[in-house]
């Protein structure tokens, strides 16, 4: 809308002027509220001139100020600048006002705010968790990957699958970096998340899979599936387990497992890719029945020790063990061809081992005092591969 007399574009545009000397030492970009408030009134952007004087001050200071006019130098003159403006457009008085504000209290900050008695923390992004704040950064299209970690290592490992590393550069952008750089918050978030987050990465061939964990949730990236980081839709992990391109998640929902399951790793059979799912045991009564009577909150208890080694989960509870079909075949055959010199204890049989199949799902659960110690002696029963 464009201003009928032409008295608050000429007192914008002085404002504006103003603006750009008395507050270059105040935090808060004062004159671009300005520019805006004047393009939201106006119609359109502010005069060239302005413009121009604006970048010569940023450049060369504010020398060119004349020495006597010391008031124009301070903050109180624009502000009774500002008062004198006609009413402005809403969208208009709103920047305006922002820019009072800026001026009378100081800008909002995004950390370290003195709160008085009584007062509590305004409803915003930056006044989140770090852990929320991460999520919906990354969630947005912020790239976690500020020094292009992720990029490098595949080259490294794979250096002549260009299409797989074009496909890692456009899911991480360097301009998606810019995020992290919008306040002071959301880079100690960065910072913090960095340090104390978890990652892993694995490439193999034309194939590069890489996941993100920071406070329990996980963004991952599989160039075969993904365009860009995604956040894998379960609750948050308390941890992780791999094995190449399987992956099992302890949460307090239960376990949720994803990716590979070629074999059986996940309890059922798959060629693709596997989006986060969850885990149930309906074949194994015993481990069912013990899941469904912790609270909603606190299925995590039920799982003393998992491992996947060797594209084979092997799952301890408190009621029995499980492990899918395939990995029970398999500890099988190790078992007939161990030849250690040491005696080692082993399960009465292994054809007392009770077999569980419903549906797609193929699991083996027996007692805990059969199947540990056979693991112990044939696969070297660990709590598993945590992510680093």
């Amino acid at each position: 809308m464009m201003d009928e007399d032409g008295t608050a574009n000429a007192a914008l545009i002085a404002a504006y002027r103003l603006s750009v000397g008395s507050t270059s030492g105040i935090p808060g970009d004062i004159p671009s509220l300005i520019a805006c408030a004047f393009r939201e009134h106006v119609g359109e952007e502010i005069p060239r001139t302005a413009t121009n004087l604006t970048l010569f001050r940023r450049i060369f200071g504010n020398k060119t100020m004349k020495p006597g006019n010391t008031s124009a130098n301070q903050p109180e003159s624009l502000l009774a600048t500002l008062s004198k403006l006609p009413p402005l457009q809403p969208s208009a008085q709103a920047l305006l006002d922002r820019a009072c504000s800026i001026l009378t209290s100081g800008p909002p900050m995004s950390m370290n705010a003195e709160l008085a008695d009584g007062e509590e923390l305004p409803a915003a992004l930056h006044t989140l968790n770090q852990g929320a704040v991460w999520a919906c950064l990354v969630g947005g299209g912020a790239n976690p990957d500020l020094e292009d970690r992720v990029l490098k290592n595949a080259r490294e490992e794979e250096p002549d699958w260009n299409e797989m590393q074009n496909k890692i550069r456009k899911a991480l952008t360097p301009e998606a970096k810019c995020l992290w750089f919008l306040c002071r918050k959301f880079f100690f978030t960065w910072n913090v998340a960095d340090k104390d987050g978890e990652s892993y990465q694995l490439t193999l061939y034309d194939r590069c899979y890489h996941h993100r964990m920071y406070m329990g949730r996980l963004f991952m990236l599989d160039t075969y599936y993904h365009s860009t980081l995604s956040r894998a839709r379960m609750p948050r992990a308390l941890e992780v387990y791999i094995s190449k391109f399987t992956h099992i998640a302890r949460t307090p929902k239960g376990l949720w497992g994803w990716g590979a399951s070629t074999y059986s790793q996940l309890g059922f059979v798959s060629s693709g890719f596997v989006d986060p799912t969850r885990l149930t045991f309906s074949a194994c009564p015993k481990v069912a029945e013990l899941e469904a009577s912790l609270p909603p909150w606190e299925k995590h208890r039920m799982v003393t020790g998992l491992s996947l080694l060797h594209d084979r989960a092997f799952i301890l509870t408190t009621a029995a063990a499980v492990v899918p079909e395939v990995a029970r075949v398999y500890l099988s055959e190790i078992s007939k061809t161990d030849t250690a010199s040491t005696p080692s204890p082993r399960p009465q049989a292994l054809s007392q081992i009770t077999s569980c199949t419903r549906g797609q799902q193929s699991f083996s659960s027996w007692a805990i005092g059969n199947l540990l110690p056979a693991i112990m002696v044939t696969v070297s029963w660990g709590s598993g591969t945590r992510i680093q």
